[in-house]
């Protein structure tokens, strides 16, 4: 989207320029030139070469743009830095040559003692001062353009921080439910009287989703492997307590244990099921997770609760946020009366690497 300022520069900053370029040029040539040009000069010449000279300018901004664009889309800067600033080069001479070339000749066909110069001096030097505006607005766009660029990026990274930062404080306050920890507590409690072997098992389990958590903190992507692993831990503390009731079926493939996603993730969707489903011996609640092919999808079967608190959704947003944030991908969230399931794309490492340099 173009900002005022940036319609500004395109549309009065650069005739503007190509007057003063013009302007100037009266003052670098060679006196015997100007007066050679001034004879026979008259006010529709003048008012002829400023038209010429703010139209020039304005062929050379949106030539500049254009190649801007242009080469952005086939040599950005970040892949091939030398390659686009010698192409990008060439090209605003080229430019330049072509919109100062018509200039003149346009000049010329009008009136003919405007190039009369026997050394072609004149010439030379409008060329040269085209290619060099040329040049100045290339560096112009440039500058501005990747302005722009670091403006967003900062804009994005704190958003980003931020949306990681809801997504602790939501992560946090699932894990720290009182509701969470009073079953976990007492599921514990009736552990140690009945069987301290698996009490053991469980109080190491919430200690490795407690660690995950705080580990997981400064970490915009983690990989899947690591995910599967703390959502087994996590899964354990209630399977517990639920028994038959809740059924987790995962597949996964051993490349996609190697993608990365952002973390918390998958807790939040196994969450998000049960939350919102009811779920007995004769109907359980059935959660599949399946990753191949670059994505994960996690899916269960649908069996509503019949009292419900409201909610806003917020972790789900959240998580399509980050999502946004850090690949630019979406979720694929699909509901229907016998299940929901959202399906995650699973980041490669390059993209990992890059969500997480500072």
């Amino acid at each position: 989207m173009e900002t005022t300022l940036f319609k500004r520069l395109r549309f009065i900053g650069a005739p503007l320029l190509g007057l003063i370029f013009w302007a100037i040029s009266w003052f670098v040539t060679p006196p015997h030139i100007v007066r050679q040009v001034i004879a026979g000069y008259s006010l529709h010449q003048l008012f002829f070469e400023i038209v010429c000279a703010m139209a020039g300018g304005l062929a050379i901004s949106e030539g500049c743009l254009w190649i801007y664009r242009f080469l952005e889309a086939r040599l950005p800067w970040e892949k091939h830095a030398l390659r686009r600033l010698f192409v990008q080069s060439v090209l605003h001479v080229l430019l330049a040559l072509i919109v100062v070339t018509v200039s003149i000749f346009a000049t010329a066909f009008f009136y003919p003692s405007y190039i009369s110069d026997e050394d072609g001096h004149l010439f030379t030097q409008i060329i040269f001062e085209g290619t060099l505006m040329s040049l100045l607005v290339a560096v112009g766009y440039t500058s501005y353009f990747f302005f722009e660029r670091w403006k967003k990026a900062v804009l994005e990274s704190e958003t980003l921080k931020q949306e990681r930062l809801q997504s602790q404080l939501y992560a946090l306050k699932a894990q720290l439910d009182p509701h969470f920890l009073f079953n976990t507590l007492g599921a514990l409690t009736t552990l140690i009287e009945e069987s301290p072997p698996t009490a053991v098992a469980f109080v190491e389990r919430l200690s490795e989703v407690y660690r995950y958590v705080l580990q997981s903190r400064e970490r915009e992507l983690v990989p899947l492997a690591d995910e599967l692993k703390f959502l087994t831990a996590y899964e354990f503390l209630f399977q517990y307590r639920f028994g038959e009731r809740l059924k987790v079926v995962k597949t996964v493939d051993e490349q996609s244990e190697q993608l990365y996603l952002p973390p918390m993730s998958l807790q939040l969707l196994f969450e998000n099921a049960m939350k919102h489903n009811a779920f007995s011996a004769e109907k359980p609640l059935t959660i599949e997770i399946a990753a191949s092919h670059g994505e994960i999808t996690v899916i269960n079967n649908v069996q509503p609760r019949t009292h419900l608190e409201p909610s806003l959704g917020i972790g789900l947003q959240n998580l399509v946020r980050r999502y946004e944030l850090l690949s630019g991908k979406k979720p694929l969230i699909v509901s229907s009366a016998a299940s929901f399931s959202v399906r995650l794309p699973l980041l490669a490492v390059h993209l990992h690497e890059l969500a997480t340099t500072e």
